[in-house]
């Protein structure tokens, strides 16, 4: 067993076979029929076709299939309708009907009929997990972070070891199988795991990442876990496109919604996951979970909330507040609007005019709301300044600020996490952009830092003080992807260090913001060639590199979350406070692994050591055994054949300086 396991691992990874995929959402199979001879096949068809049209929406006899098998049907048929909705309703209104009074048929959809067939004979009670297995990974002496790569036909979750400075396995999933052939995505506090394949969702936990549920999505492309962790929403793209939002505990469809043509993101949670809002063309639709009922309006109807000209909306993410804007038109002024939830009470309206565009930014603590809004030429579509719009959401009637800047267009704006401070980036010549760091002070802006830099992106450690520029490299191979390491201090930045990746395209903190990864990721959905330089690295936050990742297909890298601290603001302050006396033993704790890692370094080296001379003595033992052989293959002895050569020294001189 042992030996077939290392051969395999040994083989040159070949690319899986490519998987079949059909929609069987639209198919039902309705059973407990008569069973008919050839003669009378057509016949039966077409009562059946009038007893299900009857009762649930019109069907032809084309669109049934009854197997035959030796002249005689075998009690059931396929059928296939036009839509998923139509198969429902089939679903739901003919099973159980009486056929005639012998039969009362049963109708099942096809994605049922699966199911059923895949469940065990004997029955496995589930495993309750408690939340001291599910939250394991966060009570890691050594305070270390896991994350998951996906690379070949692989997939591995791995500790981050600083001190090592090699990651260390965690989980490689299932021994017997592939865990999974497409992308991975963790859950929004990092207690799960889900990996996607072409009919659904499973989802993993636990120490040991062991399998706790399955959800059932053909085609799913994509999916988001709710903040608190109950539910979970899924989608599919193309013809058959489809959200459906799953009860995570239970694994129950708590709603489907069908033949959406919107890409994915048109869904966002709220920050507690008690609501889910949809965007949709001119108004905003709000459902209540668990129940997924839409949310009533001030007069008890169910029914979206108008927003014509609609662009998009955001949630806060402390409280049950969304905001939303509107586009200009003709002589009807673009706004910005917040809106309480579930009472749609607007309680800030604010009118913008001349807009080109316009990107919401809620803080993470929900006390500001400020808006990048782009401003344009009169009647033109030429940019001409950048507006930073505050909304101070905790002050009495939610007073505005606005800050322009001339001649100016931002291309982004990041907060630092929990902070009244955030930065904007913007160009000042070509290939030459500038880094702004704006402080919120009583009901002002103000800026307090600025640094110049390469780079047209900014990327926050999660923990604030630090962050990075950096830049992808612009769609061709062997190209510069660069990353600018920043400190802010009293308001001061300072540039750290500056850092190349090539093709580098992935760039990600670590929950604690001490370490980042930047990652050169591959197409999962092409499967591409084998490339060169794909793969990741690991810095630390003052951009030393610890360990280099490379693999021929790697294709997605993702640190595991953590939830958010439950500790008050006392509480964190008094940690804080006792860090520098908790230094020593920490240090000491550190030097103890690295005298590990070194003893076992050593003790592996002093093992390959005396594996290495038992070889040498194995050959020259051997050399010593086939002297009498050589000696009559070449007609002399060893040392008669070492003596036909002679030594010479010749002396060089070199004129090393002349004075």
């Amino acid at each position: 067993e042992t030996k077939v396991r290392e051969i395999k691992e040994s083989n040159s990874y070949k690319e899986p076979p490519p998987v079949f995929e059909m929609n069987w959402s639209n198919r039902v199979i309705v059973s407990n029929l008569p069973v008919v001879g050839n003669e009378k096949k057509d016949l039966l068809v077409k009562v059946i076709a009038k007893v299900l049209s009857k009762a649930a929406h019109p069907i032809d006899t084309q669109a049934i299939e009854m197997p035959m098998q030796d002249n005689s049907s075998q009690g059931f048929v396929f059928i296939t309708y036009p839509s998923e909705e139509e198969a429902k309703t089939a679903v739901q209104k003919c099973n159980g009907i009486n056929f005639d009074k012998k039969h009362q048929i049963t109708v099942v959809s096809l994605e049922e009929f699966q199911r059923l067939m895949e469940t065990p004979d004997e029955y496995k009670e589930p495993r309750i997990y408690s939340q001291s297995e599910l939250k394991s990974w966060l009570t890691d002496s050594r305070g270390r972070d896991q994350f998951v790569v996906r690379f070949e036909d692989k997939t591995k979750v791995l500790w981050n070891d600083q001190i090592s400075g090699v990651p260390e396995l965690v989980s490689a999933g299932p021994e017997d199988r592939v865990w999974t052939d497409r992308f991975v995505k963790w859950s929004s506090q990092g207690t799960y795991l889900a990996t996607l394949h072409s009919r659904g969702v499973v989802i993993w936990g636990g120490p040991g990442f062991e399998e706790m549920m399955r959800f059932s999505h053909n085609g799913v492309s994509n999916l988001e876990f709710s903040p608190c962790e109950r539910y979970l929403l899924t989608y599919s793209g193309g013809f058959s496109s489809k959200y459906i939002v799953w009860d995570l505990m239970t694994g129950e469809d708590l709603r489907t919604f069908s033949g959406i043509e919107e890409p994915w993101g048109v869904f966002k949670w709220n920050f507690d996951g008690n609501y889910i809002a949809r965007k949709g063309e001119g108004f905003i639709s709000l459902f209540e979970t668990p129940g997924m009922g839409m949310v009533e309006d001030p007069d008890g109807n169910k029914v979206p909330i108008a927003v014509p000209d609609l662009v998009d909306f955001a949630w806060s993410p402390i409280q049950n507040l969304i905001s939303f804007n509107t586009k200009e038109r003709e002589a009807k002024p673009a706004s910005i609007r917040i809106m309480k939830v579930p009472s749609r009470e607007i309680v800030s309206n604010k009118m913008l005019f001349d807009v080109l565009g316009c990107k919401m930014h809620w803080q993470s603590n929900g006390e500001y709301l400020v808006n990048l809004i782009t401003t344009k030429h009169k009647n033109s579509t030429a940019p001409k300044d950048s507006q930073l719009q505050t909304f101070f959401i905790k002050k009495k009637g939610i007073p505005v600020d606005t800050v322009t800047l001339p001649n100016t267009v931002v291309i982004q704006l990041a907060w630092e996490p929990a902070s009244n401070k955030f930065a904007v980036n913007y160009s000042i010549a070509q290939l030459t952009y500038r880094v702004d760091v704006y402080q919120i002070q009583s009901e002002n802006l103000k800026k307090v830092g600025e640094a110049e830099t390469r780079n047209r992106s900014i990327l926050w450690a999660p923990q604030g003080g630090n962050f990075i520029t950096f830049n992808y490299p612009q769609m061709k191979q062997n190209a510069e992807g660069k990353i600018t390491f920043y400190s802010l201090k009293q308001g001061n930045v300072y540039e750290i260090d500056e850092k190349v990746h090539m093709n580098m395209n992935h760039v990600e903190w670590d929950p604690s913001g001490r370490y980042l990864i930047s990652a050169y990721q591959q197409d999962l959905s092409t499967h591409s060639q084998p490339t060169q330089g794909s793969g990741f690295v690991i810095w630390t936050c003052q951009g030393v590199e610890i360990y280099t990742g490379a693999y021929e297909k790697f294709y997605q890298i993702s640190w595991r979350p953590r939830p958010k601290s439950m500790l008050s603001e006392e509480d964190e302050k008094k940690v804080e406070a006792s860090l520098t006396s908790l230094a020593e033993k920490y240090e000491q704790e550190d030097r103890k692994v690295k005298r590990e890692a070194r003893e076992a370094r050593e003790k592996e080296q002093a093992v390959m050591k005396q594996e290495f001379f038992r070889h040498i003595e194995k050959y020259k033992k051997r050399w010593e055994d086939t002297a009498s052989e050589r000696a009559s293959i070449l007609g002399c002895t060893d040392e008669e054949s070492r003596q036909r050569w002679k030594k010479i020294t010749e002396p060089v001189e070199t004129i090393i300086k002349v004075e």
